[in-house]
């Protein structure tokens, strides 16, 4: 750690902990994360861990309302052809923040215009720029599900608890049905695997 901490770049922010456990909360549910079970240094115990995520489908690509280089026209009825980029993607993270909300699409070559409600974001879309100013569809992009969007959930943390409830002895299959019925309040109670075996170590 001395060394490390020799090596750093200053000033150095250092974050310390007390506990490898934590508690994450989420707004939405299931947290979309991928589970298998593995062994601890205890011989007599193993953890349901997280070894990835899943992603959330693009709502924009399965309205099958919407087409790659569709303009958009409109954001909850105000129009947004004269205003630049930036601003439009302001006007839409605005939306996003309240749903459901209403954008309006226009067709190249076509004055008819598409209204697409999104019942909440993201809308799994990438849009771009064109030189008449104008925002386009660029590309249909999964979106981050509820544990990985947080940050605070990576591959290889252990699950111990889902909504408050223990999963001392329960398999993948168990953990996944926990999530699968849980009840709001939504939170997992999750370890620090690494930590823990640090923490083993410098107590042993």
């Amino acid at each position: 750690v001395l060394e490390t901490l020799k090596s750093l770049p200053r000033p150095a922010v250092l974050t310390f902990s007390t506990s490898p456990d934590g508690i994450v909360s989420f707004k939405t549910w299931p947290p979309l994360v991928d589970l298998d079970l593995k062994d601890s240094a205890d011989p007599c115990r193993s953890y349901v861990v997280v070894t990835g995520f899943s992603r959330l489908p693009s709502f924009g690509k399965n309205s099958k309302q919407i087409a790659v280089d569709d303009r958009v026209v409109a954001v909850n009825g105000a129009s947004v052809t004269s205003l630049p980029y930036d601003k439009v993607m302001d006007v839409l993270r605005h939306a996003m923040a309240s749903p459901p909300y209403r954008v309006d699409f226009s067709r190249s070559g076509s004055v008819a215009t598409t209204t697409v409600t999104f019942p909440k974001g993201p809308m799994g879309i990438l849009f771009r720029s064109d030189k008449d100013h104008g925002v386009y569809v660029k590309k249909f992009v999964a979106g981050l599900g509820p544990a990985e969007r947080s940050g605070l959930v990576y591959r290889g943390c252990a699950i111990l608890q889902v909504c408050g409830k223990n999963v001392d002895g329960l398999d993948v299959e168990g953990v996944q049905s926990m999530i699968d019925h849980a009840q709001p309040p939504y939170h997992l109670t999750v370890r620090d695997m690494d930590m823990e075996n640090t923490l083993s170590l410098l107590y042993s």
